[in-house]
């Protein structure tokens, strides 16, 4: 994993995630990236995820919170103006970096238009 993406690491608690655009990442604590996103408000989408089933990486969150208050979970954020421009090629570039693509990350590209390739 690339060093720099390694030592932002934090539990997943929003208290100092900004409300401003940007790429976000959710981890096992453990080991594996399991979501990369991006939205208009870093703190809003990452809180969604807490208590939202409309996407398999808020179910995901919403579980782990639900058996052990998050405890398994970390987050790392990207402050970003162009988020909707770079989460496809930022994606690809992390996915090729640690070597698999992340499981919870279904669709493809930048608001999953582009396709990646196999």
């Amino acid at each position: 994993m690339p060093r720099h993406v390694s030592q932002l690491w934090q539990p997943y608690d929003t208290s100092e995630v900004p409300k401003t655009g940007g790429i976000y990442l959710i981890k096992r604590a453990n080991g594996r990236i399991q979501y990369v996103g991006q939205s208009k408000n870093l703190h809003q989408r990452l809180n969604g995820h807490k208590y939202s089933r409309q996407q398999t990486i808020s179910e995901y969150v919403k579980n782990e919170f639900a058996n052990n208050n998050g405890k398994t979970l970390r987050i790392a954020w990207f402050p970003e103006k162009n988020h909707k421009d770079i989460e496809g090629r930022f994606l690809e570039a992390l996915a090729k970096a640690i070597g698999y693509w992340p499981s919870k990350n279904k669709k493809r590209g930048n608001k999953c238009q582009l396709l990646r390739q196999a």
